[in-house]
């Protein structure tokens, strides 16, 4: 499907293409029909589509400019796409356009491939969370497609999905609940394997994060110096050690997904491991404690405080806790 360069829409995304450059005409590939022909009995919905497609299309588009109102969209209309019976091929062409997004060379990377990245997990989470009121069979295809494009991502790229705000851990949960009804009711359960795979990588990465950064236990007391002497503080820091996190690591490993499985035992598994989320609500219950164990030691009083400010500083330092530095 071709249209001309300048259609009579009203479109900030597409104004700011159009002033970089101008084409002849913008190529639609046929198989996005089907999202246009879901809601073409919305007008306002239908047009909407329409725009991002041939923006989307367009050989200038702007991500940066599409891609919030591309996930505005696909959130606000979701249940027109979900409940058609087309409903998994229209969410296999929407995740292939952030995966799109996620995969190519963009002009601020780290910015836009972030974008889109939470917006593929945000409704990848809305529809696993739709799914424990529907036929969860019927995306069970669709997902797994989606799990398999996402674990052929660069290690880089998929970082932005480790640290996301939308935890894969959670929807492999729902997922695994679902699949475990199924299964109480006599039907087949779930293929967990897509997703199992993918959230082994994610925790692999996770791991390798943060075994990257300095121990806290061993920074924190150089760093207190005087502050410290004569104080213990090393029960407060177990849990993000690095020995913790390399304990972690080693059970990851032996974790095995084998192909004549459903995948379930292993998901099992890796949803018992600390996810990158689950670490950073640890880091941030640090420094409190920090306070209430000076609180309980009779040397450690005077410099509670202080002790609080350093580790709150240390969240600062850390980019990988960039989720909790506004509140820190």
């Amino acid at each position: 499907m071709t249209k001309s360069s300048q259609p009579p829409i009203d479109s900030d995304a597409l104004r700011a293409n159009l002033l970089e450059t101008a084409v002849s005409e913008v190529t639609i590939d046929p198989s996005f029909a089907l999202l246009s022909d879901i809601v073409k009995e919305y007008k306002g919905i239908h047009a909407n589509i329409e725009q991002l497609l041939y923006e989307i299309h367009h050989p200038f588009r702007n991500w940066e400019l599409i891609l919030p109102r591309l996930r505005a969209f696909v959130l606000k209309n979701f249940n027109h796409y979900h409940q058609h019976r087309d409903g998994p091929e229209a969410f296999g062409r929407f995740c292939d356009i952030f995966i799109s997004a996620i995969d190519s060379p963009l002009k601020h990377p780290s910015d836009e491939k972030k974008s889109a990245m939470e917006a593929l997990l945000a409704y990848i989470e809305r529809l696993v969370s739709r799914l424990e009121h529907d036929d969860p069979a019927k995306y069970e295809s669709a997902l797994a497609a989606c799990f398999s494009r996402l674990l052929t991502l660069d290690d880089n790229v998929t970082m932005y999905m480790v640290q996301s705000r939308h935890c894969m851990k959670k929807i492999c949960a729902l997922l695994l609940k679902m699949s475990r009804r199924a299964r109480s009711t006599n039907k087949i359960g779930y293929d967990l394997k897509p997703a199992a795979k993918l959230l082994k990588k994610i925790l692999f990465l996770n791991y390798g994060y943060w075994l990257g950064e300095e121990d806290p236990l061993p920074w924190f007391s150089e760093q207190c110096g005087e502050m410290c002497r004569g104080w213990e503080a090393g029960r407060l820091f177990n849990r993000i050690s690095h020995q913790s996190l390399k304990e972690h690591s080693d059970s990851l490993k032996r974790i095995e997904i084998q192909a004549d499985s459903n995948g379930e035992q292993p998901l099992t598994l890796l949803l018992e491991l600390p996810s990158h989320l689950d670490i950073v609500r640890l880091y941030r219950e640090v420094p409190e404690k920090l306070v209430q164990a000076s609180r309980q030691d009779d040397t450690g009083v005077r410099f509670a405080e202080n002790r609080r400010l350093l580790f709150l500083f240390r969240i600062m330092d850390t980019s990988g806790l960039f989720l909790i530095h506004e509140v820190t």
